[in-house]
């Protein structure tokens, strides 16, 4: 179980830039058909840079970030996520991420825990995706 000495424990950022190509695969996983989010022209003519990112692309930065408290054997369910943007985050932009344990909770044998990812685009916090999830241990 992870030890409450978690708590307000960040990771170390990690940077990561997202191709037009792996926002195309996204969208296509996940059945998103909006043209903004695959054609840099329909994107430019809504007054974008590049191709925008689909609100829930931020849960595929969770892949690339290692979790140091996660260390035991649980099965993991993934309650409740939220996002909160400043601006719209667009492909081929390099961005800066990291989680932080925020809160803590533990019921025989299970644990819910409150993570945030924060996510910097170079001129500051351009979003963020708190992640509610229920960590359940084997019974000894």
């Amino acid at each position: 179980m992870i030890d409450k000495k978690w708590i307000g424990t960040t990771t170390e950022w990690i940077s990561t830039k997202v191709t037009r190509k792996e926002v195309q695969e996204f969208c296509t996983v996940i059945g998103e058909e909006n043209l903004l989010y695959q054609n840099i022209t329909v994107a430019k003519e809504a007054g974008y840079a590049d191709i925008p990112l689909p609100p829930t692309y931020p849960i595929l930065f969770w892949q690339s970030i290692e979790l140091p408290w996660l260390t035991d054997d649980f099965t993991m369910l993934q309650s409740d996520q939220s996002f909160s943007y400043e601006h719209t985050l667009i492909a081929n932009k390099t961005y800066h991420c990291q989680i932080q344990l925020q809160k803590l909770r533990t019921q025989s044998n299970q644990q819910f825990i409150v993570h945030r990812l924060s996510i910097d685009d170079g001129d500051g916090l351009a979003a963020t995706s708190d992640t509610t999830m229920v960590l359940r241990y084997q019974e000894e």
